[in-house]
């Protein structure tokens, strides 16, 4: 812990609580998509009035589980005082920007489902605009959450010797130190 607390002393307050803000920015971002996601899910469900696949997915609702596990963690690791459970939140945060990227599925049926709504198919029965309209607005949280994932993963490489200090002992693929 003393090795971790040295560490800590070297990185600039100002350029820590710089970095702190943006994740917590990106996270309340992404909070706010989640529970938008949620939203869309139930109204999805509430309009399907006999459509089919892939309507019938609730999309809006299971795949929110990344954006507000992104959200709380960011904001967690934003506000902790103890350097050490901040590092464990912010190595968290970086897992869940990286699984914000693992939602294609959500995105393919979102796609498929704005696609046969607009085309006016039988498949989004007797609400297709209605359906098409919040498929829509399901891609466009998907999009958004995609960039702000790869923003925040950006953040978390470009600034590791700031936000995690303790990477500077691990060894990449070619054994090289990362903080060099």
């Amino acid at each position: 812990m003393d090795k971790m607390e040295k560490e800590a002393e070297k990185v600039d307050p100002r350029e820590k609580e710089s970095c702190l803000s943006y994740i917590k920015m990106m996270s309340a971002g992404v909070l706010f998509l989640g529970v938008c996601s949620i939203g869309v899910g139930i109204a999805v469900l509430v309009l399907l009035d006999g459509a089919k696949y892939p309507l019938t997915s609730g999309t809006g609702i299971w795949m929110s589980g990344n954006h507000i596990a992104f959200g709380c963690v960011g904001i967690a690791a934003a506000m902790a005082t103890n350097e050490i459970t901040q590092m464990k939140l912010l190595n968290g945060h970086y897992v869940v920007s990286i699984l914000l990227m693992t939602q294609g599925y959500p995105m393919a049926t979102s796609i498929q489902g704005l696609i046969v709504c607009a085309n006016g198919d039988e498949k989004c029965g007797s609400n297709s605009d209605a359906l098409a309209a919040l498929q829509g607005v399901q891609v466009g949280i998907l999009v958004l959450s995609y960039f702000i994932g790869i923003a925040s993963m950006v953040l978390h490489n470009k600034k590791k010797c700031v936000l995690h200090p303790e990477w500077k002992y691990r060894r990449g693929c070619c054994g090289g130190s990362s903080c060099d």
